[in-house]
């Protein structure tokens, strides 16, 4: 249950809505991102200005859990901003698991929250918490990000 709380707060924190009909640029990105532990990578040959297939892996002897919120940046001047979405972000909530020294693939489809990306560079950020028994709390989750080019 505290493990579905946490997905439902990661949820939130990539949650926000508008009523535009096209992306912009929003506020300075709050996450602190490390590839370290688990990483975030775009499958070679998979991107296209609307969709990608990352893959995530975990370098590590431990578990981890993440779900199937994200958010998307924009890289400006050096500095990455959020974007803002298009449409509301709604995500189911299921936690799956990452296991030790495992390697998945997931495909995203941004489309619908983000549109059709301009030219530029972008990032992918996810988070992931250590599949542990005891409360997660958000000083857990570690945010990873896919980098990625829009020509």
């Amino acid at each position: 249950m505290k493990k579905l709380l946490c997905l439902v707060l990661i949820g939130i924190l990539c949650l926000s809505g508008c009523t535009n009909n096209s992306v912009s640029i929003g506020k300075k990105s709050k996450y602190i991102v490390t590839n370290d532990l688990v990483s975030l990578k775009v499958k070679e040959g998979t991107l296209t200005k609307s969709i990608a297939t990352l893959i995530l892996e975990n370098y590590t002897d431990d578990d981890y859990l993440f779900g199937k919120p994200y958010a998307i940046e924009k890289e400006v001047n050096g500095i990455w901003y959020e974007l803002n979405p298009i449409k509301e972000l709604v995500f189911n909530l299921p936690a799956y698991s990452l296991k030790a020294k495992e390697r998945i693939e997931l495909e995203i489809d941004w489309e619908y929250g983000y549109g059709i990306l301009s030219p530029g560079k972008y990032r992918i950020i996810k988070g992931v918490f250590p599949n542990l028994d005891i409360p997660i709390e958000e000083d857990d989750i570690i945010y990873i990000a896919a980098e990625f080019m829009i020509k």
